[in-house]
């Protein structure tokens, strides 16, 4: 009953597909030795963690241009990839327009061209590796499905205390959807469900991201309007999976910007988390938290600012991780990301034996990583330390913001200070 637009992969993947409107140019140049295929991306947020599909591509060395650009401010970045199959290695060249961590702005206003914003790559290291580089994650776990949950569109899965559930939608605006209930032991099919897909009164219009609320499942997607449109309303419902219906429906609050829907969806029991648009000046992208059993709508606030609106969530282990490039682990309370890593973002939706869980679409698999390898505290062990220890500031140098990791060996007050090369104290 939907298009859903398909997720672009890590920004260097992904072709540029805007219109014709300014352009962007400039010269790569590069000195060293290695040789292959050169990428060139702009990207609306100065630590090039917002996927971008504004890229162009260069054969060698030389002039490059970024056409199809809206007015705004971009960032421009590029990289030269070495390896053999494709992969982004940390040692790749590559450079920006700017210093490192302190890119500097490009602005297109009136749909005038840039010209001059000129690239040197430089020899990446394993300290001081690429912008771009995200290192394969393993999984722990891999099961395979069963062929008959191959077909279908934009998965999602929800874990009830005991199965897994996979939900697709038959096709893009399909009438119908399918809910396979899994054994996660060993990826049997215990019951197939077949959703039926409307725009009427109580039924649904088409399933986004799901969780499992107070004994039964919830979905951020649409629902079926009660005046017959074809569109339906956007917004957090329950679902009755055996009857097709749905019911406590609550649509975005004004200031919350339903063009792009929402993201993931999560339940610590009480409240729900979901990750939205604003529709601000700012166009703040995050997730708001709020008690479905007290408010009629999805309300815009708690609001808890992120990057991107993260389009996986879930609940565990006293935290909530979202689900952007990467995994982020964060305090429910006042949102504050606690560590990254190096996960795919589709892995924060089931939290289950001490893992994360996603569904690969590629290859029929549910995957299982453990949330292990930290971007934020780098190198630093996350058990409680035996002594005082002060970590280097993660990443260094960084704009507009830096992660200062420290241990301590007993719950105590700390004040942290942090001063400028001059030793005037800039910040407590």
């Amino acid at each position: 009953m939907k298009t859903i637009s398909s997720v672009l992969l890590i920004a260097v993947l992904a072709m540029c597909t805007q219109g014709t409107a300014a352009t962007i140019s400039g010269n790569v140049s590069y000195s060293g030795i290695q040789t292959g295929q050169i990428y060139i991306v702009a990207f609306t947020d100065s630590t090039l963690r917002v996927r971008s599909n504004i890229m162009a591509q260069l054969a060698a060395p030389g002039s490059y241009a970024l056409s199809g650009l809206s007015d705004g401010t971009y960032y421009i970045a590029s990289l030269m990839m070495t390896d053999s199959n494709g992969a982004i290695q940390p040692t790749d060249p590559w450079g920006g327009y700017g210093a490192s961590g302190n890119l500097t702005p490009v602005s297109v206003t009136g749909g005038n061209n840039v010209s001059g914003i000129n690239i040197t790559l430089l020899d990446g290291t394993i300290s001081k590796p690429n912008p771009f580089y995200r290192k394969p994650a393993v999984p722990n776990r891999t099961i395979p499905l069963a062929e008959t949950t191959r077909p279908g569109k934009d998965p999602s899965i929800v874990y009830d205390g005991s199965s897994i559930y996979l939900c697709k939608h038959d096709a893009q605006n399909a009438p119908g959807a399918k809910i396979f209930k899994i054994n996660p032991v060993t990826g049997d099919i215990t019951t197939t469900y077949i959703i039926s897909l409307t725009s009427s009164a109580n039924g649904i219009c088409w399933m986004g991201r799901l969780t499992y609320h107070k004994g039964a499942f919830w979905s951020a997607g649409g629902y079926g309007d009660p005046a017959g449109t074809d569109k339906g309303i956007v917004g957090v419902f329950k679902i009755d999976i055996a009857t097709s219906k749905s019911s406590n429906q609550m649509p975005a609050a004004a200031g919350i910007d339903t063009t792009n829907e929402f993201g993931g969806i999560a339940s610590d029991g009480v409240n729900l988390y979901v990750g939205v648009d604003l529709q601000n000046p700012s166009h703040d992208r995050g997730v708001v938290k709020f008690d479905p059993s007290l408010v009629s709508v999805v309300p815009a606030s708690p609001f808890f600012k992120l990057n991107i609106r993260p389009s996986y969530l879930c609940y565990a282990d006293n935290c909530l991780w979202a689900g952007v490039d990467s995994v982020l682990k964060m305090n429910p309370a006042n949102g504050t990301t606690l560590a990254g890593y190096n996960l795919p973002g589709g892995a924060a939706q089931v939290y289950l034996d001490e893992m994360l869980w996603m569904y690969d679409q590629s290859d029929n698999t549910l995957k299982a990583y453990s949330p292990s390898v930290t971007r934020v505290s780098k190198g630093v062990d996350l058990s409680t330390p035996t002594s005082f220890t002060l970590s280097q500031n993660y990443p260094n140098p960084f704009n507009p913001s830096t992660s200062i990791a420290f241990g301590l060996p007993t719950q105590s007050t700390v004040s942290l200070k942090v001063f400028d090369l001059m030793g005037k104290e800039v910040a407590t």
